[in-house]
C-alpha cells in the first residue's frame, strides 16, 4: 500500500543518515559515534501531551529526531506515540557570540500511535477494500519551527548550547478535511502548536 511505502522510505532515509553520521565519525569508537548530538523535551505539537527525544545533526543544517510521546488518559489517551522527524535549518541569524536565531525551519515527520483501538489500516470487514486510504495509527505531518539558541561560552563541559523552539504542524487528515470544507474550516485551525527545549552536546 502507498502509506506503507511512504513510511518505509522515511525509515530507510533515517538509516542512511545514521550511517552517514557513523561514517564521518569513523575515527571514534562506535560507542561515541552513536551518541546523539542533542536531546530535548516537547510539550504538545502532535507527538504527545509530553514527549522526549534525541537526534543527530547532518550537513550542519539538517536534524534527524527520534521522539517518544505520551498522552495520559485524562487528556484523551492513554496513548504512546513514536515520531521520526526531519528538520531543515536554512537560515541562521547570529547575535554576537552567545545567541543564534533560526527563524524558519521547515520539516516533515511521521508518527505512529500505539493504542488498542487504532490499527495500521482499516481492516474491518464492514469497510470495502480501500474505502479509507489512510491509516488510523500512522500520520504524516508537515510543519515549521522557529528556534533561539543560547551558546555556551565556556570551554569546559559537555553542553554546547541550549535552545527554545516553537513548532506549528499539520497532518494528512487535517489537510484533507480542510480542503473538502474550505468554506467552514479556517486554514489556521488545522495547525497544532508544540513548544520545546533542546540541549546540544559537544
Amino acid at each position: 500500500m502507498q502509506k506503507q511505502s511512504n513510511f518505509k522510505y522515511l525509515f530507510i532515509l533515517s538509516i542512511l543518515m545514521l550511517g552517514y553520521n557513523t561514517g564521518i565519525m569513523a575515527q571514534k569508537p562506535l560507542s561515541e559515534a552513536i551518541i546523539p548530538d542533542f536531546a530535548g523535551i516537547q510539550y504538545a505539537g502532535s507527538i504527545g501531551h509530553l514527549s522526549v527525544g534525541a537526534g543527530y545533526t547532518f550537513f550542519k543544517r539538517t536534524n534527524l529526531n527520534f521522539n517518544y510521546g505520551y498522552i495520559p488518559e485524562k487528556k484523551g489517551g492513554r496513548m504512546h506515540i513514536l515520531a521520526l522527524k526531519f528538520e531543515y535549518k536554512p537560515f541562521r541569524i547570529p547575535i554576537g557570540k552567545a545567541i543564534e536565531i533560526h527563524p524558519f525551519n521547515p520539516g516533515v515527520f511521521a508518527t505512529y500511535t500505539f493504542q488498542k483501538n487504532l490499527t495500521f489500516g482499516f481492516d474491518s470487514p464492514q469497510y470495502p477494500k480501500d474505502y479509507y486510504f489512510w491509516s488510523e495509527a500512522l500520520r504524516k505531518h508537515i510543519g515549521a519551527s522557529s528556534e533561539i539558541k543560547l551558546i555556551n561560552q565556556r570551554t569546559e563541559g559537555k553542553i554546547k548550547a541550549l535552545s527554545l523552539y516553537i513548532e506549528a504542524n499539520t497532518n494528512d487528515i487535517y489537510m484533507i478535511s480542510w480542503f473538502e470544507n474550505r468554506t467552514t474550516i479556517p486554514f489556521t485551525q488545522i495547525f497544532k502548536l508544540g513548544y520545546g527545549l533542546r540541549l546540544y552536546f559537544e
